[in-house]
């Protein structure tokens, strides 16, 4: 069983080829990260206060949410993400969002957040590990902060049929040690390391997939993706969307 050394190794190079290659869309990727900076600003119900955001990528969720809070301390342990976001920073005049390359086995949690933020990274955390990283998390909230995380849906229907559809090309859009989570056990999880009140919700169907698959001069396709995902996580069959989102509170 591969340790915490060997993921972080290849997590590190996978994300290298993918930032050097551009290996997204990024229209869609901007409509993506407005989707979840919607949903958390309705969690939120106020300021975001001091934020800890992990798995920030180039940052364009960070610059999204900057406006909201007071300070964001931004990781990801990827260098090329972070001279990406470092420099679009700087280009715009993002004075309040501090971008740092740093592993997940080097947080200290010896700060006080008032959010903390996960997009797609627990499912790159090991099953073993998880339960430690959630009270890592709980543990550097202030009372009645607010933990939120968006993931993909293990029940995720459109996910099966790609991997019937794409084959063995369908692992190029996804790193060696990522999977797909179950919405219940990361709410048990989270009850588990003592959060207060968990919900989860159901946020995507097509929109992050057609982020990798949509060429760019299609760009507008990803328009409707955001009204059918709407409409399917807002239907009977919103257990079977493609990622969920889990919002705690301590």
């Amino acid at each position: 069983m591969k340790d915490i050394h060997d993921i972080e190794r290849d997590e590190v190079s996978f994300f290298a080829k993918y930032y050097k290659d551009a290996g997204y869309n990024r229209t869609g990727s901007r409509l993506r990260f407005m989707r979840e900076l919607s949903s958390l600003r309705r969690h939120l119900k106020g300021p975001a206060g001091n934020v800890l955001s992990i798995g920030c990528g180039d940052g364009e969720f960070e610059f999204m949410l900057s406006p909201y809070a007071n300070r964001i301390t931004a990781l990801d342990l990827s260098q090329e993400s972070i001279e990406i976001a470092k420099s679009r920073a700087a280009a715009h005049g993002v004075a309040n969002v501090d971008f740092r390359c740093q592993s997940l086995r080097d947080l200290q949690w010896d700060r006080p957040y008032d959010t903390v933020v996960c997009l797609a990274l627990l499912h790159h955390v090991s099953p073993q590990e998880l339960p430690g990283f959630l009270a890592g998390i709980y543990g550097s909230l202030v009372p009645g902060g607010v933990f939120y995380a968006e993931d993909p849906n293990v029940h995720g229907l459109l996910r099966k049929i790609g991997r019937l559809v794409l084959r063995e090309t369908y692992h190029q859009y996804h790193s060696p040690d990522e999977r797909e989570l179950d919405p219940s056990e990361i709410e048990a999880l989270c009850r588990n390391v003592g959060f207060r009140d968990v919900k989860i919700g159901y946020i995507d169907f097509t929109l992050i997939p057609s982020v990798y698959v949509v060429p760019r001069k299609l760009n507008w396709l990803h328009y409707p993706c955001v009204w059918t995902d709407w409409l399917w996580c807002h239907s009977p069959a919103a257990r079977f969307a493609s990622g969920f989102t889990t919002c705690a509170w301590k």
